[in-house]
C-alpha cells in the first residue's frame, strides 16, 4: 500500500506546483507556490488530529478513519476537475 501512496503523491504533487506556478501572476508566484506547499503540513496535522479523535477517543474502526481521510481528497479532486482551467 505504501507503493500505491508513493505513486499517487508522485503523480499529483509535481503538477500541482507546476500549475500554481503557471497560473499565478509573476509578482506573486513565490507566495502562491509557498501557500500550496504550506497546506501539505496542514493536511498532515489534520490527519493526525482525525486519527486521535477517531481511533483513540471514539474507538472507531480504522476503515472509517480511512474513509474520513479520503473524503477531503475526493472533494478536492472533484473541485479541481470542475474549476481549475487547463494549463496555458
Amino acid at each position: 500500500f505504501r507503493m500505491i501512496a508513493g505513486v499517487g503523491i508522485g503523480a499529483t504533487v509535481p503538477p500541482l506546483f507546476t500549475l500554481a506556478t503557471e497560473l499565478a501572476p509573476p509578482s506573486q508566484r513565490g507566495f502562491f507556490v509557498t501557500f500550496c506547499a504550506g497546506f501539505w503540513m496542514v493536511g498532515s496535522i489534520f490527519v493526525a488530529l482525525v486519527a486521535i479523535l477517531m481511533l483513540e477517543r471514539w474507538d472507531l474502526s480504522w476503515r472509517l478513519f480511512a474513509i474520513a481521510c479520503a473524503l477531503p481528497a475526493t472533494l478536492g479532486g472533484i473541485l479541481v476537475c470542475a474549476t481549475v482551467p487547463e494549463s496555458p
